[in-house]
């Protein structure tokens, strides 16, 4: 059983049709459809379809990754260092990758999570295809950025201690 706003108030005609299309008008009789009420503001969700507890734990995600990105790097480049982290892997198993090498695949891991959780909060691509394109595009933009920012802190630093001139 339908509703009266289902209907049309001259006609009584259903108008499924009508408001798929976003009709104002009704196609037989002519008469102004009564405006659709929006649900309440506590059931709405964004464009990306996302409720708020899974918008604050995208945003949550994103912050951690975002910030965990240059310290991993940094933890990366401190466990390389035998003198500082005792051995946790066999010496095979980390003789295969470089230094260089995993601190690259933590910050592209981080930024690439981070990446995600953004695509995600934007609701970006559809198609998975379209989300990969947005992930590994917003993933080559937080590692420009960071290493931007590292650099900054890097020289700011070596400024402040009196390092460069």
């Amino acid at each position: 059983m339908s509703n009266a706003q289902d209907c049309c108030p001259q006609c009584q005609r259903e108008l499924e049709l009508e408001r798929r299309a976003g009709l104002v008008l009704c196609t037989v009789c002519g008469a102004s459809l009564p405006p659709v009420e929006s649900p309440k503001s506590g059931a709405l969700e964004n464009a990306a379809g996302l409720t708020d507890t899974e918008r604050r734990r995208l945003h949550i995600c994103f912050w951690l990754l975002l910030v965990a990105v240059p310290g991993s790097v940094a933890l990366v480049l401190l466990a390389s260092n035998s003198n500082f982290v005792p051995r946790v892997l066999p010496v095979w198993l980390v003789s295969l990758f470089p230094p260089w090498f995993r601190c690259v695949l933590c910050a592209t891991t981080c930024a690439a999570g981070a990446a995600y959780c953004l695509c995600k909060l934007r609701g970006l691509g559809r198609h998975w295809v379209s989300q990969l394109v947005y992930v590994v595009s917003w993933t080559i933009l937080l590692l420009i950025a960071t290493a931007l920012v590292c650099v900054g802190l890097v020289l700011g630093g070596c400024y402040f201690l009196g390092l460069v001139p």
